[in-house]
């Protein structure tokens, strides 16, 4: 590694940087001199410490001086070893949830880092900067703030450059020698040209070079040999294999394959199916089956299917980042269908640090792996995926070299040994084992199942990259991310790139900042600042359900923003949910922005006595919520640290759960409904371990949850198959309830609702869910019919007992803050959590999505546009507007645009600008009151009386058109 010859220059620099932004009490010229003479005797951080003693600003706080002082030593070195780059990279990750290296101020720190990556920095380009080192950027941003604001006329240090430092001028140089003889447009081609081939870097397969992978195929290829040859020696022993149409084939007993009986029906069939589902449980082609059993064979178009094509794919981008990247795996599985346009169908995680390379992924390396998996693992032959059940102390040999591996076998079988379940279905049981696949030479922990061969992945890409932390921890090991794609079918491969980019095109995030609706600033991270046209949008989707509210039971009510910590301790959140909320002390207590409404709801239930008449009680909050997430995590609107929700929490009996939640599911429809969304749900049931309250009460909640999904499907089929019918159109698909076992809360079942877009994208708003556990916490209760008590004190008393509601903490903060009131006739009720739109924020985003940011009529933000045809009729114009805008009935937002430009121009931006009428007025219009009305996508309505159209445009508000 080449080194830079560091002399007492750059040590000379930083303290003259210092002495500036702290103003010290010494002359700035002798600043070399200071570092020379004390250099003499005593070290360079003595000589820091020194300035900052004299300093009107300090630089160094007292407890963090020996931390300060080592990272400042640590910067030097990377810069003085040639390793700004490698520098860069840690900084990056450090600032993701900081803004300055110590503490909230600049520090010595900050600015002897700033000084060793400046040049380094400066030669990026545009792209590196904002793509590979945003937080980086946003920080030297501050500290050159920082020092302009200290700086003192009599010190000419570094100069400090733009926030962006100029690009270097590579592209021209290369373009100059063809530019030389040729026009202006020959040169923006060579300067193109140059461009393009910057944008790629070559990788090469380093196979030969990473010891671990013939380790690895060593000790596969011996145990795959030693079961082979078990597997043999078996006796043919009969087995019955039953099809979904009743057909019954034979086989014999761990040799015969799904994969054999799909050739034998069909080839095609074979050529098609991805993957079996045995006796309900998903199963590789090449796997002998173990017994008599039914068999499934799945092909592309199940969703199962889909992600068991993915998977293998993830291995096969593992295989090339191994080769090529010289990477330890971590993890590396299938994505939901529903990511596919955001993310891709999976992706894997790969650290390099430890093997010497100093590599950021980027956009540059995707051909290279690429073409590897073309050519050499997906291509010709391909690849055939291997199984193999290993013990552990196999599977620690085959890993040996892989601490990543290491620890997820360490988690799989001291997880058994304390009676708990191991990492994967069929993993970890009496026997002791767990699984592994290879695919030429990855050979990966996985519990399967995987397509029979890589040949069948006939298009392969690369869709993004990011980064993240091993178990998602910020103090264990950086990990890179790739994300991919990849289609059985080229075609399939054509459509999704067009299905992408009108998703691109889509993004709410664009569509925003194109229709000025909203925007987010580093100075309040995850914070929407909603700008007027956004917040009419915002406005008007509360309006709509605060209107709902009315006329379905529901009270609004407004709670406050900060609570002491013990509410959470109460209600259970404080474990789990402390490192998610933005906390701080006041009078030596600890305090919290409030990140749900349920506890406070709960307070106010118990606030004073409740009777069985005055359930149920419906009560729905606006308030606004802030949860702490993760810088790195923040996207646009849809996942933010402050939002509103329409939040609402309903207290019932027992006997009033299946109307509740009939009445929830009735109120989704509805409000779904109006926007055109189409929803599919799922009852999640009690999670085998982890759960509070009795099973009895679980299993009765349950019932009664299915017998409302069932009743409310019925009635959605009949109804759309009289609509339908009415069209005189064909039979529509049948609604269906899927049940999700083991899924529900750890403190009730839920019901989860899937909503879909116009492009067919799932996204999860809505909820509804049962909640036995808060009224308990919170000792909410209400007076019931005389000896209709449907607990006893009895029964609280061993529940008590039991620990699994009460425990010493809780009891003695509800008799602190509580009021709670007893008595034998004394019931608990439930609560039901429910949301349609989750939060306004994310909905907002979703919606503008699906509607492709052309808002109804009665949501939209710019409802009307009045145009003079000429500027003589300006006047009849903002009098039309004013009849549209301030009427004495509804207020539309109504624009004029008297502006000189041309009338074809005016209408063009106006349906650019997405109003959705257009009234174009002139000379006949002024003399018989009248307006000319055209839409945005330039339908033509022709001559309507001002009146007429005030009509019309009352029915479009009135029907939510």
């Amino acid at each position: 590694m080449a080194t830079i010859e560091v002399d007492q220059g750059l040590r000379s620099q930083i303290i003259r940087i210092l002495v500036k932004y702290g103003n010290a009490a010494i002359k700035i010229e002798d600043s070399d001199r200071l570092f020379f003479e004390e250099e003499k005797s005593g070290s360079f951080e003595n000589i820091v410490i020194g300035v900052n003693r004299r300093s009107e600003t300090p630089f160094i706080e007292t407890d963090d001086s020996q931390e300060m002082l080592n990272f400042v030593k640590r910067a030097i070195q990377f810069l003085e070893s040639d390793q700004s780059g490698k520098l860069c990279q840690e900084l990056n990750r450090t600032l993701c949830l900081k803004t300055f290296l110590f503490g909230n101020n600049l520090s010595v720190a900050d600015i002897a880092s700033y000084v060793c990556i400046y040049h380094h920095f400066a030669n990026l380009d545009d792209k590196q900067r904002y793509d590979d080192f945003l937080n980086v950027s946003r920080w030297i941003d501050i500290v050159q703030h920082k020092l302009k604001a200290n700086a003192t006329s009599e010190l000419q240090l570094l100069s400090i450059p733009k926030a962006v430092p100029p690009l270097k001028k590579v592209e021209e140089k290369q373009a100059a020698p063809k530019a030389a003889d040729s026009k202006a447009k020959g040169k923006g081609k060579a300067k193109g040209k140059a461009s393009k081939q910057k944008s790629t870097v070559q990788l090469k397969d380093q196979r030969n070079d990473v010891q671990f992978i013939s380790h690895r195929i060593r000790v596969f290829e011996e145990i795959y040999k030693r079961q082979c040859e078990e597997r043999e020696k078996l006796p043919n022993i009969p087995i019955k294999i039953k099809l979904p149409d009743g057909t019954i084939k034979d086989g014999f007993k761990l040799k015969t394959t799904p994969l054999e009986i799909a050739t034998n029906i069909s080839p095609g069939l074979a050529k098609a199916v991805i993957v079996a589902r045995v006796n309900g449980n998903l199963w590789d082609l090449g796997r002998p089956l173990e017994g008599d059993c039914d068999l499934v064979l799945l092909k592309w178009d199940d969703d199962e299917a889909k992600q068991v094509f993915w998977h293998s794919s993830s291995h096969v981008l593992g295989q090339s980042m191994e080769r090529m990247l010289r990477g330890k795996l971590t993890i590396g599985p299938a994505l939901d269908p529903s990511q596919m346009l955001h993310n891709g169908g999976f992706y894997y995680d790969v650290n390099t640090s430890d093997l010497g390379e100093d590599l950021h992924l980027s956009q540059a390396h995707y051909n290279s792996l690429e073409q590897l998996v073309k050519k050499e693992i997906t291509g010709g032959k391909g690849q055939e995926f291997q199984r193999i059940e290993m013990t552990r102390k196999e599977a620690e040999e085959m890993f040996k070299f892989n601490q990543y591996k290491q620890e997820i076998i360490n988690d799989i079988f001291d997880r058994d040994q304390h009676g708990k379940k191991g990492g994967g279905a069929g993993n970890v049981g009496d026997t002791e084992i767990v699984t592994a696949y290879r695919c030429g030479d990855l050979i990966d922990l996985c519990t399967g199942p995987h397509i029979p061969n890589t040949n069948r992945i006939k298009s392969f890409k690369i869709t993004k990259n990011g980064a993240t932390y091993w178990k998602n921890d910020n103090q264990r090991d950086f990990l890179q991310r790739l994300y991919g794609i990849s289609f059985p079918d080229k075609k399939l491969m054509k459509e999704y790139e067009v299905q992408k980019k009108r998703a691109e095109e889509a993004d709410h995030r664009n569509i925003g900042k194109k229709q000025n609706l909203f925007f987010f600033h580093d100075l309040s991270p995850g914070s929407c600042f909603w700008l007027p046209h956004g917040t009419r949008v915002y406005t008007k989707l509360r309006e709509f359900i605060s209107n709902e509210y009315k006329n379905r039971g529901f009270t609004e009510v407004i709670s406050p923003n900060v609570f002491n910590f013990d509410l959470w301790k109460i209600s259970g959140h404080a474990q789990n949910y402390k490192e998610n909320m933005f906390l701080f002390e006041c009078e030596d207590q600890e305090f919290g922005l409030k990140p749900m409404n349920c506890p406070g709801h709960c307070l106010m239930y118990g606030q004073q006595l409740r009777s069985y008449r005055d359930l149920p009680i419906r009560l729905a909050d606006f308030g606004a919520l802030h949860r702490n997430e993760l810088s790195g995590s923040l996207t646009g609107l849809t996942r933010v640290r402050r939002f509103q929700q329409d939040d609402a929490h309903i207290f019932c009996r027992h006997d009033q759960i299946s109307q509740e939640i009939d009445n929830c599911l009735q109120f989704i429809k509805d409000v779904y409904g109006v926007f055109g969304f189409r929803f599919e749900l799922e009852l999640s049931t009690r999670p085998e371990e982890k759960y509070l309250g009795e099973v009895a009460v679980w299993d009765r909640a349950e019932q009664q949850l299915k017998e409302a999904l069932d009743k409310f499907v019925a009635e959605c089929n009949e109804e759309q198959k009289t609509n339908e019918a009415a069209k005189d159109k064909e039979e529509p698909q049948e609604m269906k309830w899927k049940l999700n076992p083991g899924d529900g809360a750890f403190y009730g079942p839920k019901i989860d609702i899937k909503v879909f877009d116009s492009l067919n994208r799932e996204h999860q708003c809505a909820t509804i869910q049962l909640d036995f556990q808060l009224p308990l916490r919170f000792g909410l209760s209400y007076s019931a019919p005389k000896g209709d008590a449907a607990k006893t004190k009895k029964d609280e008393k061993e529940k008590k007992e039991d620990g699994k509601v009460v425990d010493e903490e809780l009891e003695h903060l509800q008799k602190k803050y509580l009021h709670t009131h007893g008595g034998e006739d004394m019931e608990i009720p439930v609560i039901i959590h429910r949301a349609i739109y989750g939060s306004f924020e994310r909905f907002i985003a979703i919606l503008t999505e699906h509607l492709l940011g052309k808002w109804p009529f009665w949501l939209s933000p710019r409802q009307i546009i009045v145009i003079p045809v000429t500027p003589a009729y300006n006047g009849y114009a903002h009098k039309v507007g004013a009849i549209f805008a301030t009427g004495a009935g509804t207020r539309y937002w109504c624009d004029v645009d008297d502006s000189r430009d041309r009338l074809n121009n005016k209408i063009r931006k106006a349906q650019t600008n997405q109003y959705n009428f257009i009234l174009v007025v002139g000379e006949k219009e002024e003399e018989n009151n009248t307006v000319n009305i055209r839409t945005r996508d330039n339908v033509e309505h022709g001559m309507k009386s001002i009146d007429d159209t005030l009509k019309w445009f009352q029915q479009l508000i009135d029907e939510h058109q």
